[in-house]
Order: structure tokens, then sequence, then C-alpha cells
């Protein structure tokens, strides 16, 4: 099975927490405004103190993640920004794609999305599972977006 993304072992335990509505958009490199491979200095110049920040270690390595009001930002092995996930449904794509949206609207609006259900996991996703790159993946319940993760794919 392939490991999702490197932020989903962190991310999906986290209740996303993060800064002002309207902050940024979700993007396939970035949420909020902030980027992959920012630093952690430059993710507090941009967006501020996180609310919380946790630390700790899991299969996949060590790992900081910082919690913010409609966002989490996570950083595995180092100071960069590896991986980001909102649960919010005010952060939206540019075409207003988010949690909330159907399957239907990811297919519609997502550019090169692919949807599909494996492993007991329903998902839409735009990038190619292929280590060191990009995923964009739009985690689904019921047919509606519950996460959007954006972050680098590991194995």
């Amino acid at each position: 099975m392939k490991v999702l993304l490197a932020a989903t072992a962190v991310c999906a335990t986290l209740v996303s927490t993060a800064g002002a509505a309207g902050e940024g958009r979700i993007v396939p490199q970035g949420i909020a405004g902030l980027r992959l491979g920012m630093t952690q200095l430059q993710v507090k110049a941009k967006v501020g103190l996180p609310r919380k920040v946790e630390r700790g270690s899991n299969e996949i390595g060590s790992y900081t993640a910082y919690r913010y009001r409609t966002y989490s930002v996570s950083f595995f092995g180092g100071s960069q920004v590896t991986a980001m996930e909102t649960r919010s449904a005010q952060e939206r794509t540019a075409l207003g794609i988010g949690v909330g949206s159907t399957r239907a609207q990811v297919k519609a609006l997502v550019p090169g999305v692919r949807c599909l259900k494996e492993f007991g996991y329903d998902h839409c996703y735009a990038g190619a599972w292929k280590p060191g790159r990009v995923i964009t993946d739009f985690s689904l319940a019921a047919g509606r977006v519950t996460r959007v993760t954006v972050g680098y794919v590991i194995d």
C-alpha cells in the first residue's frame, strides 16, 4: 500500500486550527499562502505563530506540526514544510473546491484529478503517486470532501 503523504500520519490525528479566513487558497503546492518547502521561520513570518506546536515521531520519523485555526502544517525530518492539511470549509481552491464539495464538483473543477476508492480510502487526487512528487488529496466520506492534504509522496 502506498504511503499517502508524509503528513497524513500526523495530520490525520490533528484537528486543523489555523489562521484567519481568506488568508489563502488551496493550490497544488500549498494552503493559505504557504508552500511546500518553506522553512519554519518563513511559515511564522507569513502567517504568524501557531496556536499549538506538536513534536513527535512515528513510523516515518520525527516531525513537528504547527496547528493554526483552519489548517495544520507539518515538517518531517527537518525544518521545511512537507505537508499541509485543512478540514475547514474556509480554505478553497480558486474555483471554490474544498471541504464540503461533492465528488462531482471535484472531478469537474480540479484539473487532472483522479477519483477512486482503494484500501478502504475514498479520495480524489491531483498529482503523481511517485516518491518526491506533490499530491493534492481530497479525502471523501459519503461523497463529500472532508479533508484536503497537500504534500510530498514519500514512497
